[in-house]
């Protein structure tokens, strides 16, 4: 199970273009919401590996990530 420890490494780990391997995975979820019917689906079975306490982080940056690209 992947904790907040791991969100932390992931944010450390440097992924071009996005900066950090952690901003590609909130980027890639942000899209999956956006342009796929299945989006909700596709996060959840993303984030179903995660602790209680890092799925809720995940979800609210990607929540911010999509409130902040929406017009």
């Amino acid at each position: 199970m992947n904790t907040m420890r791991d969100i932390e490494k992931m944010k450390a780990q440097p992924c071009a273009p996005f900066g950090s391997a952690y901003s590609y995975f909130i980027a890639r979820l942000s899209d999956y919401y956006i342009s796929k019917t299945n989006g909700t689906e596709r996060i959840l079975d993303e984030i179903a590996e995660w602790d209680a306490p890092s799925q809720e982080y995940i979800l609210n940056c990607v929540i911010g990530e999509i409130s902040k690209n929406s017009f």
